[in-house]
């Protein structure tokens, strides 16, 4: 009987661990499940138009909310970090565990990418960005990040099927060229540029026609017979925009003292002078095509010659992509 009374104890005790085991599983199960949640739920209001409230910690900036704990009694914490104001890379953290504190916990943390209308490349472009040759007999300067600096950045992009020589009257401050195609012309600007098709970018833009001009980051240019005459400044450096000259548009002249925060795509040549005076454009001019300046006078400036602390152009986030190997589940 002892015996027989030692082994049901036995048995009891290993089922009862047993059981606790699958608990303690479940239950770790469900937290994460949670904690998957709070971070999709952190990825969503990245997207939303009204931002996250953001304070500097340790080097860095953070913002962190607490969803409601619900009827399970689970409460998810979430924190985000990131290295700056316009850094697209921001790491998610959630944390969930019982209202009551008590163990086990949940966790999981992913960075994010952030991707706007522009590819990353084109977010921290040179000063321009040509398909074709530049011709011009005027001045032209071209600030690079860094500029006038031994750390100067490129001041040129260019894509050609000859070799374009720079001609003698562009300042680059510094800066160099840099041959992206090897002598290679590029089918597209677009595709390098963009991360949205021009379909949903016109999109875009017409859904922001219905906001002040002051506050409409997507401009499309309609096509129009003859020379299209820009007489608007648009954009500031906290409010980047984007601004499009289809190819059915041709190419456009800029009244004088046109000034233009942000990307100026232009998607056909301009064999005729971009501007009768001069314009100024801070962030990035992108000719899909050949380039004549003609007597005008133009200064094409990179973001951080403006603002030394953006380092691209900050435009709003469409969607994020998280970033491959970040994943922690601890």
């Amino acid at each position: 009987m002892l015996s027989m009374s030692l082994i049901t104890l036995s048995t009891a005790r290993t089922q009862w661990a047993e059981t606790q085991m699958v608990g303690n599983e479940y239950s770790h199960y469900r937290l994460r499940l949670r904690a998957e949640s709070g971070w999709e739920q952190a990825s969503d209001r990245l997207l939303q138009i009204t931002p996250l409230k953001w304070r500097a910690l340790d080097g860095a900036l953070v913002s962190q909310f607490t969803a409601p704990a619900g009827r399970e009694g689970v409460r998810t914490r979430v924190l985000l970090r990131r290295a700056a104001a316009d850094n697209p890379f921001i790491s998610l953290q959630a944390v969930a565990r019982q209202a009551d504190g008590e163990a086990p916990t949940g966790r999981v943390s992913q960075t994010l990418r952030l991707l706007t209308v522009l590819t990353p490349l084109a977010e921290t472009a040179p000063p321009l960005i040509l398909n074709g040759c530049l011709s011009t007999v005027s001045a032209m300067d071209l600030y690079p990040r860094a500029s006038d600096s031994s750390a100067a950045g490129a001041a040129l992009w260019q894509f050609a099927r000859a070799a374009c020589p720079l001609p003698r009257s562009v300042d680059v401050h510094g800066g160099g060229l840099v041959d992206n195609a090897q002598g290679q012309p590029a089918d597209s600007l677009w595709g390098r540029l963009f991360t949205v098709t021009r379909e949903d970018y016109a999109q875009l833009a017409n859904a922001d026609l219905a906001s002040p001009a002051a506050r409409r980051r997507y401009w499309l240019a309609g096509a129009r017979p003859g020379t299209l005459v820009w007489r608007l400044s648009l954009g500031s450096v906290a409010q980047p925009v984007v601004l499009v000259f289809p190819a059915a548009a041709g190419c456009p002249r800029f009244a004088a003292g046109v000034h233009i925060v942000g990307l100026v795509l232009i998607e056909s040549d301009c064999p005729d002078p971009l501007a009768a005076v001069g314009v100024e454009i801070t962030g990035t001019l992108a000719v899909d095509g050949a380039l004549n300046t003609g007597n005008a006078r133009l200064r094409l400036k990179h973001i951080q010659v403006a603002d030394p602390a953006r380092s691209r152009l900050a435009l709003p986030a469409l969607r994020g992509v998280r970033v491959p190997g970040s994943w922690r589940d601890f």
